[in-house]
């Protein structure tokens, strides 16, 4: 149905950030109570809808040892663990997954519908999408944008951080320290193994999150914009790990997807992946605006 957004490896961020200098952090109790807030960009004819994550501190990860300490998991392991304390600014975050009509509208449609898919169709997530085609869509939709003047000059479309990830998916400054993304129970809010027969479902069609956020569990998996590492102890403020494809080796990414079990669902849970996985791969992405 699409057209492949190239990626030219020459490209590749090699810049090595990984914290900022600081994060406007703000009182939780106070905005805990606000609507979320919404804004929506019309690009080449096509919606775009974003959601406001407002800046704040959070524990990232998870741990197994200490059924009383800060985001217990029973099913906790290596790759979340130790829990560490997260600062980060604000930013705009994708309601859904990219979807296919979005993927479509910056990257080019084939030429018709293939057999079985309907109009409908353009309403699944994107899937099938390796890491550099992933930062390749957000550069052509930079691209596109900016031309337009539709964002600030020191705005830019991009692959969420890890850490960014995480605290979206936890629901923010209006988390209710849910296991999974807006419940306790998976299948309120997402597309997995359990119910959805091993295959992609339209977006936003279980429960969103606190912040009004749908399908971070479940669905496809996400890819994020940060090499992967094992956590430290230490407190951080904005992190960012950029992968270079000259050095790094595996990206991160948040596996849970419609093919999945429920222990891939968690908001802490993470994997290493190589950016180009072999064969056909439930992976997608979703956009931040920062």
């Amino acid at each position: 149905m699409f057209a492949s957004c190239s990626f030219n490896a020459g490209n590749a961020d090699t810049k090595k950030e990984e914290v900022a200098d600081s994060a406007e952090v703000v009182d939780s109790a106070k905005v805990a109570n606000l609507p979320n807030e919404e804004k929506t960009l019309v690009i080449n004819g096509v919606d775009f809808t974003f959601v406001k994550v407002r800046g704040g501190s959070f524990y990232m990860g998870a741990q197994k040892n200490d059924p009383k300490g800060i985001n217990y998991d029973p099913q906790s392991d290596t790759s979340d663990y130790p829990v560490h304390k997260v600062s980060l600014s604000d930013y705009w975050i994708g309601k859904t997954e990219v979807t296919q009509r979005q993927w479509g509208a910056i990257c080019g449609y084939k030429d018709k519908l293939l057999e079985g898919e309907t109009e409908e169709s353009y309403e699944y997530p994107i899937d099938n999408v390796n890491w550099p085609n992933a930062v390749d869509f957000t550069r052509k939709l930079n691209l596109i944008v900016h031309k337009n003047k539709q964002i600030g000059d020191n705005q830019n479309f991009m692959l969420p951080t890890d850490a960014q990830w995480e605290y979206a998916a936890r629901g923010g400054v209006k988390s209710k320290h849910y296991r999974y993304s807006g419940s306790n129970n998976p299948d309120e809010v997402a597309w997995y193994d359990n119910d959805s027969t091993c295959g992609l479902h339209l977006v936003a069609t279980k429960k969103p999150n606190e912040l009004g956020i749908y399908d971070m569990s479940g669905n496809v998996g996400e890819w994020c914009s940060d090499t992967y590492r094992r956590y430290g102890k230490e407190k951080t403020v904005n992190p960012k790990f950029p992968y270079d494809i000259r050095t790094a080796n595996l990206v991160v990414i948040r596996l849970g997807g419609a093919t999945t079990k429920s222990t891939d669902l968690r908001v802490s849970a993470r994997y290493g992946e190589d950016p180009e996985p072999n064969g056909e791969f439930p992976y997608g992405l979703r956009l931040v605006l920062q």
